[in-house]
């Protein structure tokens, strides 16, 4: 027995639970004759008491104890009000709250065990009893009752930019989910133009992937460029790809390879590259180091397959013998994959290029890699008429073997001028190559970047090639160059060039460059910045269609020489002379569209004057001999004469209309100060401008 005052044990507790439960069960029904009323009178009041010493027993339980029913019903009633609304918001339709509840008590208040009963239940008394509701609710219903998510419920589009999102191998894991999924996979597969090899891949997962994305027409290894070690890596790797580009049988042909940071791939790689691709356009090699002039000329004589549509494509059996798809292949003028390599790559091929041209009776774009074969009486018309086309800068499609369109020989230091100059002069690159990048190429010197008259170049990159001196590049009115890059060579010393079709020039930070001709009437931006010993810059430089002029920085230019150049700018609409130290004035008559003026920096300057109407941006900050500032636009948006200690006249409209309101009387007061509260939502800043007229002080205040 428990010592008086002690609280009783958890086992006495039970046992005394048990006992009330058992006298309650034993008392709680009577016997409804007259002659035992007052028993049960008398009963019920002994009910009444123990009921009471039970309660008080209650009260002096240890704390956290009760039995498993009690416990079943307290945690129910404690159950987090959220997630029964949730349950109650699915399945009310099958169960009331209280039934939901108790559902969720019997599955030890697991919701998801809960939702798992439920939706059971749910299925039965769809089973049971056929649903009233219209076909578009049922609809909901069951994306709803699913349990999955909704999904269904998304517009296509959305499901598309979803997929979008996800990599190659989550894209590969989705569409082994259901069909839906592989059917949007597919069609975003089919979209993608770019596809990065992951790394990691052996020779048979990547040529399944290149084969999956039909619409890939550019593939990269530069993901795997440190698994690539060896010759025998290079030559699994382009095997699995042009297998897998092989086994398109509608898709898009492989035109570019991505090979960048490559560092371990050599000549004997792009001897094998060569073999194995024969629909390539563009080849990147940047950071290949070991790549040299023998690499760079095998790729100079590379031409795309010339590729027709034969007549026997109906009887073209892939199980032939090698014998006769070789016979098939000569017949109809199909190069085929050498004979060393895999036979079976031989059969992908030709069937590849048979089933595509008869998807497409003519090339879709004219940089196609299928060309069809013409008959005698063409091909001596196509001969004829080659001298024509040369003379209009077209590209020869018909009867021609082409070669790469783009080629980046970004850091292959190996690299020389014999390489380069084949690459602009070879039979099969000349007349094709569009795109040429050899920036960092350390070994290129003397005259690499001379273009010849007779290339295809639309774009040259020749940034940081610190071997360079001159460049001269003189083109006929056929020749399509639009754009060239020298920036950061340090050594280059003079620029020559006229080109009839060239918009876009850079020559930025080459300290040594001293002499800048220019002879490109469609030229449109030229950047020179930083070009601080340029001095013969005025001497040629004929561009009426100049937009924009860079000249930042350059210390050696002479205000005659930039007004005799700007006088022969009508079109130039910005203005870069930022640091231009030797500048003793700045007076723009001829350039009438002027809209962005940037002249900071100019130690030297005290006069600038434009008749632009025009310009809405003029910098000119810590020009500390700027004496006199007159402009004649009044859309002046922002006025920056910051540190201008010796400024003493300024003038444009807008200040000259405030003066002279201001002059008028107080009568145009009011306008005077709705004046200044536009000239300050201007942002016209003259700090530090202590000797500007009073006047002109008070209007801009």
């Amino acid at each position: 027995m428990p010592r008086r005052g002690a609280q009783p044990s958890r086992q006495q507790q039970a046992f005394e639970s048990l006992l009330d439960q058992e006298y309650a069960t034993a008392h709680t029904s009577s016997t409804g004759n007259n002659a035992n009323r007052g028993r049960a009178r008398g009963e019920k009041r002994g009910r009444q008491s123990k009921q009471a010493l039970v309660d008080k027993r209650d009260s002096d339980r240890l704390p956290g104890f009760a039995l498993r029913d009690s416990l079943h019903s307290d945690h129910a009633a404690r159950l987090s009000s959220p997630a029964l609304e949730h349950l109650h918001s699915m399945f009310g339709n099958i169960t009331n709250k209280s039934g939901i509840s108790a559902v969720l008590s019997e599955c030890s208040n697991s919701i998801e065990a809960a939702i798992e009963v439920l939706l059971a239940m749910s299925e039965r008394n769809q089973s049971q009893a056929p649903s009233k509701s219209s076909p578009a609710q049922s609809a909901n219903c069951e994306g709803v009752l699913s349990g999955s998510s909704y999904w269904s419920w998304l517009p296509e589009e959305c499901k598309g930019l979803v997929l979008r999102h996800l990599d190659s191998k989550d894209l590969a894991k989705a569409a082994r989910t259901c069909k839906e999924f592989a059917e949007h996979i597919r069609e975003v597969r089919a979209g993608l133009a770019c596809l990065n090899i992951p790394p990691g891949m052996n020779s048979a997962a990547m040529q399944g992937m290149v084969a999956a994305y039909t619409g890939a027409t550019s593939v990269s290894l530069a993901r795997c460029a440190g698994q690539l070690r060896h010759t025998v890596d290079f030559a699994n790797a382009f095997g699995a790809v042009s297998r897998g580009a092989a086994a398109r049988l509608q898709g898009q042909p492989l035109e570019k390879l991505n090979m960048k940071g490559c560092i371990a791939l050599r000549t004997d790689d792009i001897a094998t590259l060569c073999d194995y691709f024969d629909t390539l356009r563009g080849l990147t090699l940047r950071g290949c180091e070991d790549i040299d002039d023998a690499a760079v000329i095998m790729l100079s004589k590379y031409t795309a397959a010339q590729q027709t549509l034969p007549e026997a494509l109906d009887t073209l059996d892939l199980g032939a013998p090698d014998g006769a798809v070789s016979e098939l292949a000569a017949a109809n003028m199909i190069p085929t994959v050498p004979s060393y390599r895999n036979v079976s790559l031989q059969r992908s091929v030709l069937f590849n290029s048979l089933v595509g041209l008869r998807h497409s009776e003519a090339p879709r774009n004219p940089h196609s890699h299928l060309h069809p074969v013409l008959s005698a009486d063409e091909f001596e018309q196509s001969q004829g008429s080659s001298s024509a086309q040369r003379r209009q800068g077209q590209h020869l499609h018909s009867g021609s073997r082409l070669g790469l369109e783009s080629l980046s020989l970004a850091g292959c230091e190996k690299v020389t001028e014999k390489g380069v100059t084949a690459l602009l002069r070879g039979s099969a690159a000349a007349h094709s190559l569009t795109c040429l990048d050899v920036s960092r190429c350390a070994a290129l010197s003397g005259n690499a970047l001379d273009i010849p008259p007779k290339a295809m170049l639309k774009q040259l990159i020749g940034n940081c090639c610190h071997a360079i001196t001159s460049v001269t590049i003189q083109l006929p009115s056929t020749a399509p160059l639009e754009s060239v890059s020298l920036t950061g060579c340090r050594k280059l010393k003079q620029v020559y060039i006229s080109a009839p079709w060239l918009t876009d020039l850079a020559v930025d930070d080459c300290p040594q460059l001293h002499s800048l001709e220019v002879q490109c009437p469609s030229l449109t931006a030229l950047s020179a910045s930083k070009c601080s010993q340029l001095t013969g810059f005025a001497s040629v430089l004929e561009c009426p269609k100049l937009q924009q002029l860079n000249l930042f920085g350059c210390r050696q230019l002479l205000s005659e020489d930039v007004e005799e150049v700007l006088e022969s700018l009508p079109e130039l609409t910005r203005l870069n002379v930022n640091g231009c130290i030797s500048l003793s004035r700045l007076v723009l008559k001829a350039c009438t569209k002027l809209e962005w003026l940037d002249c900071s920096g100019c130690a030297h300057l005290h006069n600038i004057s434009t008749l632009s109407s025009a310009l809405s941006h003029m910098t000119a900050v810590a020009c500390q001999r700027l004496v006199e500032t007159s402009l004649q636009s009044a859309r002046v948006s922002r006025l920056d004469l910051l540190n201008c200690a010796e400024l003493r006249n300024l003038s444009f409209p807008e200040l000259d209309q405030a003066m002279a309101q201001q002059l008028a009387g107080p009568v145009h007061l009011a306008g005077r100060k709705a004046r200044s509260k536009d000239y300050l939502s201007r942002r016209v800043n003259i700090c530090g401008c202590d000797r500007l007229p009073e006047a002109v002080l008070k209007a801009l205040a």
